[in-house]
């Protein structure tokens, strides 16, 4: 069926461009083609290029601070402010995909023209960070239409996205980093004078689904690395594998000649040199590894020519490398783990969670037996020796991290802006006591600070009680307390004549802390 959007109609689209000053959310919308030529025009109230000279002296986990003065650019929808909340006021249908961590301009111009090259590409452009590729990819329905409502937009937003990554993930040979196509996500505002702009691009015709999707096939690109280093361990810190594989090569040599370095060392380096070389270590890194762990830097040049004559000589580049099958075995069960599953342990509910990486199914599910075969199953199609026990073993331990959906909802919280929430929130409670307002708010403050165990030593000893008719909103008012991620912890049928059943409620709601409950069930 024809699409009935009009080309010129991409003009008339507007894009927010949002920024947070002084703890306030603002949105400013402007027409997608301005935000594009701006991009491609070096803007001087958005210093990217300056930003990017300061990225590069930041580490991994730092960004300077010039940062906030780059926007974040909201394709997918407009937003309003409305009652201090940020609400959703027409779907654009528009689907941002993003190629990040690129090696140089020579990967992102290739991804960009690759991406040209398929006509539902409505722009490609340099990340703001000079190292990644955003792409816009259109939607809309088969008559041109696109959903109205926030709840119908978030499902046809998240279908949307798979399809675009199923159409350009086999093409463009480079991963997309997957990420949850939320539609409050965007990217910051960037700088590109190569900038691809394509008004007149075709959008994908889409009808709109019911439901959010379920687990479906969603391609992947692995880049291909000639070092054997990363080909049997990726995702690893380079650094890390190579001093393990040098500390395993070592003891090989030593079990053969001893610890002590022999008089006549040249077999000893020999094989040391093999060793590191046919398991990927590099030849610089094995070198002064040796010379201080054997002393020798008075003998460096002797010790650099045996080591740079063996690495010309032995070809061993598809060997296997030099390391124990137990500790092969255990570090590639943890590659496998970490590339295709993400992994946390809820305190609240005292369950291992799980979603698959690059799964269409964004949200965690708890780990049952049936999660636990099909792991087992996934890392043996793949050609690891591993046991159901290995993987149970891995799961269940300590190196899966901790989650307090709680305390992750506190901490992500802004700042308090001086007003009385709490005091308009008990206002919505009909009630003829002129006290309730003030103990409502004790009650809150007390209940918040027993879910962040401010201190343990005193109680929470007030307790709202609602008195109504049935169908007057009781329930709903207790469970509208808890934002929607969190209201699957709700419950208001407690059955306090089973002690167990009680403590194991009291606990998920952060009223006895985890400690105390190990002691209750050696007790019960």
């Amino acid at each position: 069926m024809p699409c009935n959007l009009e080309p010129n109609q991409y003009f008339i689209m507007k894009v927010i461009l949002y920024k947070n000053k002084q703890q306030s959310n603002t949105f400013h919308p402007y027409k997608l083609a301005t935000v594009m030529e701006w991009i491609k025009e070096k803007n001087d109230r958005y210093p990217v290029t300056e930003f990017r000279k300061e990225l590069s002296y930041c580490t991994a986990r730092t960004a300077p601070d010039i940062i906030h003065k780059l926007p974040v650019i909201l394709f997918t929808a407009l937003f309003r402010k409305k009652e201090k909340t940020a609400q959703m006021q027409k779907y654009n249908g528009i689907v941002l995909l993003e190629f990040n961590h690129l090696a140089d301009v020579q990967e992102i111009e290739h991804i960009k023209s690759l991406a040209a090259e398929i006509p539902q590409t409505l722009a490609a452009f340099t990340g703001s960070g000079g190292r990644s590729v955003k792409i816009l990819v259109r939607f809309c329905y088969p008559d041109g239409q696109l959903p109205l409502t926030q709840e119908e937009a978030l499902i046809y937003q998240a279908h949307a996205y798979v399809l675009a990554v199923q159409v350009y993930q086999p093409y463009i040979p480079f991963p997309i980093d997957f990420k949850e196509p939320l539609l409050e996500r965007g990217c910051r505002f960037s700088y590109d004078p190569e900038l691809y702009f394509a008004p007149d691009a075709l959008p994908f015709l889409l009808k709109q689904p019911h439901e959010m999707p379920v687990d479906s096939y969603i391609p992947e690109t692995t880049l291909f690395q000639s070092n054997p280093v990363e080909r049997m361990l990726p995702g690893y810190d380079k650094y890390q594998i190579a001093s393990t594989l040098y500390e395993t090569s070592l003891q090989e040599v030593i079990d053969r000649y001893g610890y002590e370095l022999p008089h006549d060392r040249k077999p000893f380096l020999t094989r040391l040199a093999r060793n590191c070389q046919r398991s990927g270590v590099p030849e610089e890194d094995t070198l002064w590894w040796t010379i201080c762990r054997f002393h020798l830097y008075e003998a460096e040049t002797e010790v650099r020519l045996t080591f740079r004559n063996t690495y010309a000589i032995v070809s061993g580049a598809e060997e296997k490398p030099c390391i124990r099958q137990e500790q092969l075995l255990t570090i590639q069960l943890e590659e496998f783990i970490k590339r295709r599953y993400d992994f946390r342990f809820n305190t609240q509910t005292i369950l291992v969670e799980y979603r698959k990486n690059r799964s269409p199914c964004f949200y965690y599910r708890p780990v049952n037996e049936q999660v636990l075969n099909s792991i087992a199953l996934d890392a043996l199609a793949e050609g690891l020796k591993v046991w159901d026990r290995d993987v149970r073993r891995h799961i269940y331990s300590d190196r899966i991290p901790h989650y307090s959906p709680l305390q992750h909802f506190l901490s992500q919280l802004p700042r308090w802006n001086q007003e009385d929430h709490i005091s308009h929130l008990a206002a919505t409670v009909p009630c003829s006591n002129p006290l309730w307002h003030r103990f409502f708010f004790r009650w809150f403050l007390a209940m918040v600070a027993q879910w962040r165990r401010l201190s343990t030593t005193h109680g929470n000893s007030l307790s709202p009680l609602l008195v109504g008719e049935q169908g007057t909103g009781k329930s709903t008012f207790c469970r509208k307390l808890l934002p929607p991620e969190l209201r699957n912890l709700y419950t208001d049928r407690i059955d306090f004549s089973r002690k167990r059943d009680a403590e194991m409620a009291l606990y998920r709601f952060g009223l006895i802390n985890i400690d105390e409950f190990d002691q209750i069930s050696v007790r019960d």
